[in-house]
């Protein structure tokens, strides 16, 4: 075999979307086994730096190269690298960046909000402090008079 590695992960991040009245989109992560004893090289920019949320949206969440994550042995790589060593038996995750928010998200309409908690990409609990969206999960409603209040008492 050369330079066989194996799909672990390949999903949506865990993170929620940053929020906006458009909310940033997710990036996804990958998190690969090596096989055998393989080179990385990579020519990624901003690893460290998130996308920018605009007018009221919040941030996204940053990139990153993790060799071994969630072990003892895990190290965040720079984005980047040229002939990086990864051995045989060692992990590599890679968390593709989350996209800023865009506008002020108590403006992002209750049912969009209420669709991204149904699809578990928000918490009932996101919902409500980000967006000032109140979710009935056990009926999947929005309580529009709670959410109404919720919103009014801000000063987002």
């Amino acid at each position: 075999l050369n330079h066989a590695m194996r799909a672990l992960r390949y999903e949506l991040r865990d993170e929620a979307p940053a929020p906006g009245q458009w909310r940033g989109g997710i990036g996804s992560v990958r998190k690969w086994l090596m096989e055998t004893d393989t080179f990385l090289g990579s020519e990624a920019d901003n690893r460290s730096d998130p996308p920018a949320g605009a007018l009221g949206g919040h941030d996204g969440v940053a990139g990153a190269f993790t060799r071994n994550a969630g072990t003892d042995r895990e190290e965040v790589l720079f984005s980047k690298v040229t002939q990086e060593t990864i051995r045989a038996g060692e992990t590599l995750e890679i968390k593709l960046p989350s996209g800023g928010g865009f506008g002020n998200p108590f403006l992002r309409d209750p049912f969009q909000v209420l669709s991204d908690v149904w699809d578990e990409y928000l918490t009932a609990e996101d919902a409500r402090r980000d967006y000032g969206v109140v979710v009935d999960t056990d009926t999947w409603t929005v309580d529009e008079e709670a959410t109404a209040a919720l919103r009014a008492g801000s000063t987002s």
